[in-house]
C-alpha cells in the first residue's frame, strides 16, 4: 500500500528497495522525505532514551505498582507450610482457594525471577512463590489461577505481593 495513494497492482518483490518503492509510489519527493525524517527522528529518540538509561519497552504493571517489602527476614525451616498458610489467610474464603504448589523464589524458574527483577536479590532470596487456585472461579483459567509472593517478617509470614 502506498503512503500517498491507494494500493496498486504491481508485481511482488522481496527486496527492501522494491518494498520502499511500492510504499512511496505516487508520493512527491517532499512527502517521502517528511515520512523518512519522522522515522529517523523516532529512531533517534529511542536511541537517546536507551542511552540515558531508559527502557525502550513499557514497564509491566507490577513494576509500576509493587511496593518492595522492608524488614524481610531469612526464610525459616518450615517456610513452605507457613507461606501456604499466609496465602490461605489473605485470600477471601468465598473464592475457595487451594494451594497448588510453593517453592522458594530462587528455585522457581517461572515467577521467581520477577521478585528479583522488582526488588533485588536480597528480597528474592527471602521470598516464597505460592501458586494457588481460586476454585470458585473455575472453569475460567486465568481468573482461577493465582500466584503470590510471601516472605517472613518479624510478626510471621505474610503475602507481600499478589502477582496474578
Amino acid at each position: 500500500m502506498s503512503w500517498c495513494q491507494t494500493p496498486g497492482h504491481g508485481r511482488s518483490s522481496r527486496s527492501a528497495t522494491a518494498a520502499l518503492d511500492r510504499f512511496f509510489t505516487g508520493c512527491s519527493y517532499a512527502s517521502a522525505m517528511r515520512v523518512l525524517a519522522a522515522v529517523l527522528a523516532a529512531t533517534a529518540l529511542a536511541a537517546l532514551t536507551v542511552a540515558a538509561g531508559g527502557s525502550p519497552r513499557a514497564p509491566s504493571v507490577n513494576v509500576a505498582t509493587v511496593a518492595c517489602p522492608r524488614g524481610l527476614l531469612p526464610l525459616g525451616t518450615n517456610a513452605i507450610a507457613a507461606s501456604n498458610a499466609a496465602v490461605l489467610r489473605k485470600e477471601p474464603r468465598d473464592e475457595n482457594p487451594t494451594i497448588v504448589s510453593a517453592t522458594p523464589a530462587i528455585h522457581d524458574p517461572a515467577c521467581g525471577r520477577q521478585a528479583r527483577f522488582e526488588c533485588g536479590s536480597v528480597v528474592w532470596r527471602r521470598t516464597v512463590v505460592v501458586y494457588f487456585t481460586r476454585r470458585a472461579y473455575l472453569p475460567a483459567q486465568s481468573a482461577s489461577q493465582g500466584v503470590a509472593f510471601v516472605g517472613r517478617f518479624a510478626n510471621g509470614y505474610r503475602m507481600w505481593e499478589l502477582v496474578h
